[in-house]
């Protein structure tokens, strides 16, 4: 591609930060981009995945359960991606989420977070029972997260739409890490996404204050001792290194964290700390990466605006909310779970207009905000029973379920069942069974007379 289709500021800016690589740099816009998907840990290993799809496949080495594909196209329309085994996900992308240290017993904020990848990978890398708000300011962008918590199986998310003011106003020192994927111009995707490069000049002069101002928040909403990462998809100065100098300049409680080169990543000698993705020297496309660590208070920014006197103002301020003892949960729920499940669950069950959930965030906020889904949707009472989500089907092992119905990678009845279309099955007891793909749940059926009554969710089907 030649470098007179890119905006003219975007020509000028690249020449005079690649200097002698520009030519490689240009020139990698004529290549294919590369294609990837990360692997749901929660269900199954990288390996496990290979095994069933085949091994010719090359680990994405920045990521612990990343791998390269043929398409994305091959991949959504493989079965297995209809058992929330891996998310598509372009190769850059995996490496803030993994370079976040996150570690089990942590608090974790994503703060820009739709459509999900990086809260997938996130949530994975915490239990069942620790901590990940998933937030969004765009309303429209909400839907798209809610739908791939509920298609991956996450218990452990609280999706929050909001912006960075009310979000920072309720959680001041609270999280353990921080992941900031801040919007911006995107260069970074005009490869793979060249409908991105219209809208190219207006983005680049807003999207600088709006980075600065969420970073501002994102510091106070760190605990000292917590991690930060910055990460955008551009390349320009501006929205990368010259806003953490800003940042830092303003914030000595911060300090840098040095992200290793390797792999083809790169960094600029005045923030050497940082880390660089650029299509002509990765497998993938453009990303930016700056990891920081919270030493100390920045006692101006906190206690000046607040009565906060303890590190975790949530957990000192707050009252918890009240939930419902299993003993008290509806017996619609109790009878199914008793009937069709191997397990137990525990937690903090919530009731709300006849749908039961298991909720993640248990305190009562005293600044409110829009939560769009806390926890683990798992179902409604209809008609005198208990009808399960798919959100639970997807959380839920097979080996938790009583009755099942398990198929093989090239058996054609998945396809058809993952189609929406009716199954037939004689001999087989009328009742409600869990359809599998090589042992890994993917919807409901109802079976009656030798029929099965396909209650794949609908939103979920292929054409």
């Amino acid at each position: 591609m030649k470098d007179d289709k890119f905006p003219s500021a975007y020509i000028q800016d690249m020449k005079l930060l690649l200097k002698d690589d520009y030519g490689d740099f240009i020139s990698s816009y004529n290549e294919k981009n590369h294609k990837a998907v990360s692997v749901n840990t929660k269900k199954l290993s990288r390996d496990d995945l290979k095994k069933i799809i085949g091994n010719n496949y090359e680990d994405v080495p920045w990521s612990d359960s990343g791998i390269y594909t043929d398409s994305d196209d091959m991949m959504s329309k493989n079965p297995m991606y209809h058992t929330g085994a891996y998310y598509i996900q372009e190769p850059s992308a995996m490496a803030p989420a993994n370079y976040l240290d996150v570690q089990k017993g942590m608090k974790v904020l994503d703060m820009c977070a739709s459509p999900g990848g990086k809260t997938f990978q996130i949530s994975q890398k915490l239990s069942d029972e620790d901590l990940l708000i998933s937030n969004d300011i765009n309303t429209n962008r909400i839907l798209p997260l809610l739908r791939n918590i509920e298609y991956y199986g996450l218990r452990n998310v609280m999706i929050t739409n909001e912006n960075q003011e009310n979000i920072s106003k309720n959680f001041l020192s609270f999280f353990d890490r921080i992941l900031l994927d801040a919007p911006c111009s995107g260069e970074g995707m005009f490869r793979k996404d060249k409908k991105l490069i219209p809208s190219y000049e207006r983005s680049r002069k807003e999207t600088v204050e709006i980075q600065k101002d969420l970073l501002e928040k994102a510091a106070l909403m760190l605990k000292v001792g917590g991690k930060l990462l910055y990460s955008t998809c551009t390349f320009n100065t501006d929205e990368n290194e010259k806003n953490i100098l800003n940042f830092l300049s303003k914030h000595s409680e911060f300090e840098l964290i040095d992200i290793p080169k390797k792999n083809g990543m790169m960094s600029f000698d005045f923030l050497k700390e940082s880390a660089r993705f650029f299509p002509h020297k990765t497998k993938s496309e453009g990303h930016f990466l700056c990891l920081m660590y919270k030493k100390s208070e920045n006692e101006k920014n906190i206690f000046e605006e607040t009565d906060l006197k303890s590190e975790s103002y949530i957990d000192s301020k707050y009252e918890k909310k009240k939930y419902l003892d299993r003993k008290k949960l509806p017996k619609e729920y109790t009878e199914f779970e008793k009937k069709f499940l191997n397990c137990k669950l525990e937690g903090n069950f919530f009731m709300q207009n006849n749908s039961l959930y298991l909720e993640i965030f248990d305190k009562i906020l005293k600044y409110k905000i829009r939560i769009a889904r806390n926890g683990l949707y798992l179902g409604d009472l209809k008609n005198n029973e208990f009808v399960i989500s798919s959100a639970l089907i997807r959380y839920l092992k097979s080996k938790d379920f009583q009755y099942t119905i398990n198929f093989g990678l090239n058996d054609e009845r998945v396809i058809k069942y993952i189609k929406g279309e009716t199954l037939i099955m004689d001999g087989i007891k009328d009742g409600d069974y869990i359809v599998c793909l090589e042992d890994y749940p993917i919807g409901l059926v109802r079976a009656k007379n030798s029929k099965l009554k396909n209650m794949y969710n609908k939103n979920w089907r292929i054409m």
